[in-house]
């Protein structure tokens, strides 16, 4: 029996079907007896349980549900940044599943399993607490950023691993760790880390883990449209481009349209439309008011929204200038730009336009906005709204 653990936070109900997808692609992809292990909290839906039931009965394989309680995670949920509390259900992983269980894959739902993951189970991790493959983003040749562990010295950018996909040796760690109170102990000592768990996990097994190939952890922003490798293909936090598919978006199609959440497909295609929409009236208003000499200010100055943003809208160092809401943050440079803090915009209503670049706090921040008398998609937009197509190549 092969064991795989994906966690579930689901706060607005829409995240159920990326999860369903890809353990529909794990299931169609494998002959062998899979179990799959959930562990969510309050927000998986009797619906949407009842879908990967469905799932599961379709392909003659297991699935088991773990709810862990609400407040599990709640006073570390600031530690997350980019990412929902979700990622740190994987902590629980060791306590929570069967102590019989002394093996388990642990995936992302953000994945297509396109490969047979008997493959991936294969790999002997005796001696090591975990297999894991070198993040590629570390890899590439010009690195536009470095997880804080590289940063500090504590990880070398060549070492450090993506924890989307990983094979976990649960009797070593079960044996030898805490890994919940260790990693949470770490964030809690060092909290510069943006990628949460993952850096804690990086920290604390450096020296007790096992390289894996990299087909294990394909991530498709790097994949081209020539060849169709055998692997686990990662989408990575990028965007859809349903207008000139890659390969990897239509695998990912295929899947869904034989899900039990097909019939979601309607629905997220009308938004998709409304999105593109969004999109070209941002476009059309920044750059008018650009060609203006306008000023933009942007709300936020790190994370995977301004990344992709400065590529495509570049801060003017003669104009514009950042905002964030950390003191530590106030009076730096970012990219030759200064940083003031949010106090700053009111004194600018009228002749600005903020772009705001917080994931997570945009509903605070537009409401925070809006109460000082600015326009949302006139006066405000949401950064989301400018990542380009043809920046990423995935679904998620």
């Amino acid at each position: 029996m092969i064991h795989v653990c994906f966690p579930l936070h689901d706060r607005y109900g829409d995240y159920s079907k990326y999860e369903g997808i890809a353990i529909a692609s794990l299931f169609s992809a494998t002959k062998e007896a899979v179990a799959v292990h959930i562990i969510h909290d309050g927000t998986l839906t009797p619906e949407n349980r009842k879908k990967f039931e469905t799932l599961a009965d379709e392909h003659h394989q297991e699935i088991m549900f773990y709810e862990i309680p609400a407040d599990e995670f709640r006073a570390y949920e600031a530690m997350t940044r980019l990412y929902s509390i979700g990622t740190l259900f994987r902590l629980l992983i060791p306590e929570i599943l069967p102590s019989d269980i002394q093996k388990v894959i642990y995936l992302d739902a953000d994945i297509v399993v396109n490969m047979d993951i008997a493959k991936l189970w294969g790999f002997d991790v005796e001696g090591k607490a975990l297999a894991a493959v070198p993040d590629q983003e570390l890899q590439r040749p010009k690195l536009t950023f470095q997880p804080w562990p590289c940063k500090a010295g504590m990880v070398s950018v060549h070492d450090y691993f993506n924890g989307g996909v990983m094979v976990l040796n649960l009797k070593k760690i079960r044996a030898e760790h805490q890994l919940k109170k260790e990693c949470l102990a770490f964030l809690s000592s060092h909290p510069d880390c943006t990628f949460a768990d993952q850096d804690a996990m990086n920290v604390i097994f450096k020296d007790e883990y096992q390289k894996l190939p990299p087909y294990c952890n394909l991530f498709t922003k790097f994949l081209d449209d020539t060849t169709q490798p055998e692997g686990i293909l990662h989408f990575a936090g990028v965007n859809e481009n349903f207008e000139c598919p890659h390969w990897a978006e239509e695998r990912f199609l295929e899947i869904w349209s034989k899900s039990p959440w097909a019939s979601d497909m309607g629905q997220y295609f009308s938004a998709i439309t409304k999105h593109h929409g969004k999109q070209l009236l941002a476009y059309q208003t920044l750059l008018r008011h650009r060609s203006k000499g306008g000023k933009i200010i942007f709300w936020g100055t790190r994370g995977a929204v301004y990344r992709a943003v400065k590529e495509i809208l570049p801060p003017d160092s003669r104009t514009d200038y950042f905002v964030d809401n950390q003191p530590e943050m106030q009076s730096q440079l970012v990219d030759g730009v200064s940083v003031y803090a949010p106090s700053q915009i009111y004194e600018e209503k009228g002749c600005c336009i903020v772009m705001v670049l917080a994931r997570r706090a945009y509903s605070e921040i537009r409401e925070e906005l809006v109460n000082a008398g600015f326009q949302e998609d006139i006066d405000f937009f949401d950064g989301r709204m400018l990542l380009m197509q043809d920046q990423s190549q995935g679904i998620i």
